[in-house]
């Protein structure tokens, strides 16, 4: 895989987390600001149903006298009565008491556990899921004549978990357009910032395919431009050294064709005077005089061969120079 394809798949993970995380921070706090702000309604709404209930009972029993039947009868109209002059069309409002349900606004069902596990003066909610609307409610519990008083009141918060859909759903969206553009963009700049290391890249193929003049034209105050310059910079040394090699080579090519040379002459001779001496019948002059010659060609052949083992000695060890 391509660099730059790396450093587009590297960048669009880490802006997709980013963006994601924040997106989905930002709806869950709005979320659950509109939560608390519904609960808050709630619980309000819930003590006004309740002072307004228990004041009108306190003032039934103040000035009429009651049996049980007259309370509830005048409970469930009280009841009645608050929820018209006081609720919300999205609220709906129940009573119960000594745990029968005196009073209710609607023919939803209320949970059973709202007025038979509550505890005297304490408040409760709770956030129920229905045929896929959501609802809060809220329920208080007083004594009244020593028994239980649950005032609950009931609202629809499905706006809030529709809201927060349609907020998802468009953040959504909005991330896919603009990771999109994010995509195109990253392509583009990744490819301008790799576009010179590929022109170094070519240029090292160049040279290590035996093109040694090969260099580059990368003109950059980056690492990149460091790394070109450097790259010419050892491009011209190791010219430099396979100049002086071809160059030793060269030498040493005309140092053997003359020594070649050089030994070919004495041994020339030295095989025609021992042919000559091998093959014919010569005076004892003539036979000195080539063995004469032989023996002088001989010791040119041994000089030879030690200035040429002084020669190699001399590579192979350093010399101090001296005054």
């Amino acid at each position: 895989m391509k660099f730059r394809y790396k450093v587009l798949i590297i960048n669009m993970i880490v802006i997709s987390i980013c963006l994601g995380t924040i997106g989905y921070l930002m709806i869950e706090k709005n979320f659950s600001l509109a939560l608390n702000q519904q609960i808050e309604n709630s619980v309000e709404e819930n003590n006004l149903f309740q002072a307004s209930i228990e004041y009108e009972l306190l003032n039934i029993m103040n000035n009429n006298a009651y049996s049980q039947n007259v309370l509830m009868d005048k409970l469930e109209a009280a009841g009645e009565n608050v929820y018209t002059n006081i609720s919300a069309n999205d609220s709906d409002l129940l009573v119960a008491y000594n745990n029968n349900i005196i009073y209710s606004s609607s023919n939803d069902a209320f949970d059973q556990a709202l007025w038979t596990t509550m505890d005297v003066g304490k408040k409760n909610y709770t956030i129920v899921e229905r045929d896929g609307s959501y609802y809060i409610s809220v329920s208080s519990c007083t004594l009244l004549l020593d028994k239980r008083l649950n005032i609950i009141n009931q609202r629809d918060i499905t706006s809030i978990y529709t809201m927060m859909k349609q907020q998802s759903d468009y953040y959504k969206l909005l991330l896919i357009i603009v990771l999109v553009v994010c995509s195109v963009f990253m392509y583009i700049l990744s490819f301008l910032l790799t576009k010179p290391l590929e022109k170094l890249q070519k240029v090292s193929e160049s040279f290590g395919q035996g093109d040694y003049s090969a260099r580059t034209s990368i003109k950059s105050r980056d690492e990149v431009g460091q790394l070109a310059h450097t790259y010419n910079n050892m491009a011209d040394s190791v010219e430099n050294h396979m100049e002086e090699l071809q160059n030793m080579v060269t030498r040493q090519e005309q140092f053997v064709a003359d020594f070649t040379h050089e030994l070919k002459t004495p041994m020339t001779s030295i095989i025609g005077y021992a042919d000559t001496l091998r093959s014919r019948e010569l005076t004892k002059e003539q036979q000195m005089m080539a063995a004469s010659y032989i023996f002088s060609e001989g010791q040119r052949l041994e000089a030879m061969s030690m200035k040429l083992f002084e020669f190699i000695y001399t590579k192979q060890h350093s010399i101090t120079p001296q005054k």
